[in-house]
């Protein structure tokens, strides 16, 4: 994904108009929608009755004028500063991190004047966000993202990046995670490369959270990698399996102040519910991949499903670390992991 070759780039207008597009920002008990009336790489002039506080800055969402859109890849949360007010709106600047190349009219073969659709603005501000934060926690590998991000524009796997890439910065920027500002080329390029396949919300989730646990201040963590491979090599079923088995031994292990998980014991229906599948034979080969991956304790016989009302699970100290990665945490401390024994029990209950 990342071995793009260097296109050529043409010239951009400084401000256009874009119908259709919109500003979503929260008011009151929900979000209202503001029509943009022009834009540019640094700033917007937003029709809107509301007048923000000049210098404070405001969160919205740009996206076509419309509901509130579904999909991640249609939209854009960024931060803005209103600078002054008009008769008629607002004038805002965006607030981006330094070096980020906002790069509106480029590539736009027709006339300024010319209508622009709102998907393209959305699409290069995401673009834009996700290449910054890329670039800076991996210098090296800076040129090769951003021909990746600009020249596979709109295709699911650039679309599983940049998504990856904006959850990561928002949790780096939010987050205690300033510190560590840098990952290994190799890492990255793992994540990337694999995590450009992964198309629903809760796959993206733990590739983000290992792309932002795989930082550090100098950018060696090397080790890093193993988790990244673990991950490449499950699906999605596989995963919540492990996370479900997890989050119930982090559980067992809060309680009782254990150091190492304990086999947690689960009917062969919460498994079904869990995995997502009625075929006992696909979800006793998923329990087998994870046990091949070493994330499952190895039972002494190969038992059945059909044969069993309930059997036991123990994930490996190994699977706790990545679990624990997987969740955003540097390292597997039980006490992160405590919930109430009401959602304990709970989730017991509907195998979710």
């Amino acid at each position: 994904w990342l071995d793009q070759p260097i296109m050529p780039r043409t010239g951009r207008a400084e401000r256009r108009e874009v119908p259709g597009l919109v500003a979503y920002h929260t008011e009151g008990t929900g979000a209202q929608p503001d029509p943009v009336w022009n834009i540019s790489a640094t700033g917007m002039y937003v029709l809107t009755s509301t007048r923000w506080v000049l210098g404070s800055p405001v969160d919205l969402t740009l996206q076509r004028q419309g509901l509130p859109e579904a999909f991640a890849e249609n939209r854009i949360a960024l931060k803005a500063i209103p600078v002054r007010w008009g008769a008629d709106g607002v004038g805002l600047s965006f607030q981006l991190a330094k070096g980020t190349a906002v790069k509106l009219w480029e590539d736009k073969s027709h006339d300024v004047a010319d209508p622009i659709e709102p998907v393209d603005v959305v699409r290069e501000f995401r673009v834009a966000r996700a290449e910054s934060l890329l670039k800076r926690i991996c210098p090296s590998l800076g040129e090769k993202v951003s021909r990746a991000l600009r020249n596979d524009v709109g295709s699911i796997r650039t679309e599983s990046v940049i998504e990856i890439a904006l959850r990561a910065d928002d949790a780096m920027t939010t987050g205690g995670e300033k510190g560590r500002k840098l990952i290994h080329p190799d890492v990255l390029r793992h994540i990337l490369d694999h995590g450009s396949w992964a198309e629903t919300e809760w796959m993206r989730s733990l590739w983000t959270n290992l792309l932002v646990t795989s930082c550090s201040p100098a950018g060696t963590d090397v080790e890093s990698l193993g988790f990244a491979e673990l991950l490449s090599q499950m699906n999605s079923n596989q995963t919540r399996l492990l996370s479900w088995i997890c989050e119930a031994a982090a559980r067992e292990m809060s309680e009782s102040g254990s150091t190492e998980p304990e086999a947690i014991r689960c009917t062969v229906d919460q498994l079904k519910r869990i995995v997502g599948v009625g075929d006992l034979v696909r979800v006793e080969r998923e329990v087998e991949h994870l046990t091949e991956l070493e994330l499952l304790k190895k039972r002494a016989r190969r038992i059945y499903l059909d044969e069993l009302d309930d059997l036991a699970l123990c994930p490996t100290a190994h699977a706790m670390e990545f679990y624990a990665r997987s969740r955003g945490q540097r390292e597997f401390v039980p006490a992160m992991f405590k919930v109430s024994p009401v959602v304990a029990q709970a989730s017991l209950n509907s195998g979710d």
